[in-house]
């Protein structure tokens, strides 16, 4: 929080880098600066404040629907534990975890991630 309400554009680029850690991803890095830098600092804030403290583990165990969860195993935004642990408790889900990927594999293996998401769907 203290990023966002001081060094925006800072703190904007630093999330960026984090959620892609894959070499060679700088057009990538660019695209989702010049999305971030869309918002105002203003909204990011209160869109920070609004997570805050938010918890629905109690609730994940309740989703009847079959589920794919799909994470990088190099996300430092959302450890790959909690996906394992999510899938662990939503009932007829599946975890598909891609190597060297970070938080945003939809951008990063979009070829993988529709694979994926196309055989789930065929199993159905």
């Amino acid at each position: 929080m203290h990023g966002l309400n001081h060094q925006f554009e800072a703190a904007i680029s630093q999330f960026v880098d984090t959620c892609v850690p894959e070499p060679n991803s700088e057009v990538i890095h660019g695209w989702g600066r010049q999305i971030l830098a869309r918002s105002s600092q203003a909204a990011a804030i209160r869109l920070d404040e609004c997570v805050l403290g938010v918890d629905l583990r109690a609730q994940v165990s309740q989703i009847p629907q079959p589920t794919l969860i799909l994470h990088g195993e190099q996300d430092c935004i959302l450890p790959v534990d909690s996906s394992r642990w999510l899938a662990s408790r939503v009932p007829n889900s599946s975890l598909i975890s891609f190597a060297g990927a970070g938080h945003v594999p939809t951008m990063t293996r979009p070829a993988e991630i529709a694979n994926a998401t196309n055989q789930f769907f065929e199993r159905r």
